[in-house]
């Protein structure tokens, strides 16, 4: 960086789903947040001003300690590969309605997560007989 300031920006895996086609991206975990040492950038003249009028708030934790071991496992996360996505929709047990797919229509618990695939597994019931099928997450939505 310009300003000599280190920053970390942890990123998740967004995965969007587009008329057919799966689109990944790498978003920040922490949207709207950059970290980084305050005594090294507040009073910086190598921070622009454009910079500074930029940032809302600069946050002081109440444990900087605290702050920096959370951070520092999210960073062991991301360096050792593992897969950060947004969590999928819904929880066991929650009543969702199927609204894509040959089960469009259906009512459905959930039963299961599959993250990494990002798949639901949920209970569905035909003529008095129970189901369980994997949809993908954008199939689903909350009943209300």
């Amino acid at each position: 960086m310009q300003s000599g300031v280190p920053v970390f920006l942890p990123t998740m895996t967004r995965v969007v789903q587009y008329v057919g086609k799966k689109q990944r991206s790498e978003v920040p975990i922490f949207s709207g947040y950059l970290f980084c040492d305050e005594s090294l950038f507040i009073g910086n003249p190598r921070v622009s001003s454009t910079c500074r009028n930029q940032i809302a708030q600069v946050l002081r934790p109440g444990d900087q300690d605290q702050l920096k071991r959370e951070l520092s496992r999210i960073a062991d996360l991301v360096e050792h590969h593992e897969l950060i996505q947004e969590r999928l929709y819904g929880s066991p047990g929650d009543r969702v309605r199927i609204i894509a797919g040959p089960l469009s229509g259906s009512q459905a618990t959930v039963v299961a997560l599959k993250p990494r695939k990002r798949v639901i597994v949920l209970e569905v019931s035909f003529l008095g007989v129970r189901l369980e099928v994997e949809v993908e997450e954008h199939q689903v939505e909350k009943e209300i």
